[in-house]
């Protein structure tokens, strides 16, 4: 191995966010994205720290709210709710957001929600068969305990819409694109990290905002969105 294809594979997670944050912003100014006066998003806050961290389901979300748990252990209150136009409030605060293969993100949520091995009783795979059903113009009690495939509910979310009274309102947080869940273009986002290395991107952060007890910090695991994409993918036309 030469010595320059070693340097080039040291991952720089302070330079990695830069280069994120650049590609982000140029997307808002490209797509003039904007968000009406209620949008808001929920994060995992530290005023100890002064920081906060956007969430996005299905992105590292469980980890977030381990961290949370972990910085504020008297409290009842995981996730704040914060709406965009509240954010002057948090001008000093570090915000943090974790972004994630959009395609990978959706494969998750099938098998944390809709695959016949979920574990979750979350109602999410009650409102997909109730559409399916719908569309089939059948009785719903047709299709209990139907084993609904990637491509089934993938169609459901293109064909339907993320506003259907069925699915829309059941879980838009899941399913809408992460741009829309993070309100990424109203708020100037100090890190942004990626999922795939979310282990060094969240150690390189919190050294920065001041975080020196590696008890706070996430266990590094093996990601298996990588896997279960390729093998979800095969399905599909």
């Amino acid at each position: 191995v030469s010595i320059t294809s070693t340097k080039e594979s040291i991952y720089n997670a302070k330079q990695a966010s830069k280069n994120r944050i650049n590609t982000a912003k140029e997307a808002c100014n490209r797509y003039n994205i904007t968000y009406n006066g209620d949008a808001a998003s929920r994060f995992v806050i530290s005023d100890k720290y002064k920081f906060m961290i956007d969430i996005i389901p299905k992105v590292g979300s469980g980890t977030m709210r381990g961290i949370g748990i972990k910085l504020n252990p008297e409290s009842t209150i995981t996730f704040y709710r914060i709406k965009m136009r509240d954010m002057s409030e948090f001008g000093h605060y570090t915000k943090i957001v974790f972004f994630r293969d959009p395609l990978e993100r959706l494969v998750s949520f099938y098998y944390y929600a809709v695959h016949s091995t979920r574990n979750t009783g979350s109602g999410f795979y009650e409102a997909f068969l109730s559409v399916l059903a719908k569309q089939a113009g059948s009785d719903l009690k047709d299709w209990l305990n139907h084993n609904i495939t990637f491509r089934e509910m993938a169609e459901v979310i293109i064909n339907v819409g993320f506003g259907d009274e069925y699915v829309g309102k059941a879980f838009p947080q899941h399913v809408n694109p992460q741009y829309m869940v993070s309100n990424i273009c109203s708020f100037n986002a100090d890190f942004i990290g990626h999922l795939d290395k979310l282990y060094e991107d969240i150690q390189y952060i919190f050294k920065v905002v001041g975080v020196t007890d590696e008890n706070i910090y996430p266990a590094p695991h093996v990601q298996k969105g990588h896997d279960r994409l390729k093998d979800t993918i095969k399905d599909l036309p």
